[in-house]
């Protein structure tokens, strides 16, 4: 699709008009271009509560406090080319109830001073279901970001998922959801910041 614009044409077109235009060829331009994303639905409203571009190979850490044993718990994934995430290494204190006991085909069972590692996992997760609750810390680490679950839509279960998005909705998603963040800040008089919003992290 090509699209030929006059200058003196484009001047004379209110600027009102001249966005519209804008959006609607970056959204043509962009339509089929897939983005890889990390999404994070609360699964009762079946509503993306947080969306972020990610890359293949790229890790993330999950925590929580286990509700039995009240001990942490981090699970490390890896994000993959086809659209789920690897879990390829977890860390706990305890080995009791509901916790991991053994290592299976290669992977390895690490004692440590501090607790047990179970190491060269290669567990292909499609998705994952967490409730989030304030008394167990559930937590994502991406990078040097750290986000609290229980901020996203409260105490609820969540659907972390590896997933392509065209990025035409993707763009689409990002312009609701800066919108409606300034709409939230100008109802309680708060400054718009440039890094706080729940649902993205920096890209």
């Amino acid at each position: 699709m090509v699209f030929k614009l006059h200058r003196p044409a484009l001047k004379k077109m209110p600027v009102k008009k001249r966005t519209v235009l804008f959006v609607f060829i970056l959204l043509a331009a962009t339509a089929l271009i897939p983005v890889r994303v990390l999404s994070i639905t609360a699964v009762k409203k079946e509503s993306v509560v947080f969306l972020r571009k990610m890359r293949a190979g790229q890790k993330i850490a999950y925590h929580n406090i286990h509700s039995v044993e009240l001990s942490p718990v981090w699970e490390y994934f890896r994000i993959s080319g086809n659209d789920n995430m690897i879990l390829y290494e977890t860390r706990f204190q305890s080995s009791n109830v509901g916790l991991p006991y053994a290592a299976f085909g290669q992977e390895k069972f690490i004692c440590e001073p501090d607790g047990y590692r179970i190491s060269n996992m290669h567990r292909v997760i499609p998705e994952l279901l967490i409730w989030a609750n304030n008394r167990y810390d559930n937590r994502l680490e991406i990078d040097n970001y750290s986000l609290r679950l229980c901020d996203l839509a409260g105490d609820t279960l969540l659907r972390i998922k590896a997933d392509t998005w065209p990025a035409y909705k993707y763009v689409i998603f990002k312009i609701i959801t800066l919108n409606s963040l300034r709409l939230q800040q100008a109802a309680t008089g708060n400054a718009p910041s440039s890094g706080d919003s729940s649902q993205e992290s920096a890209s």
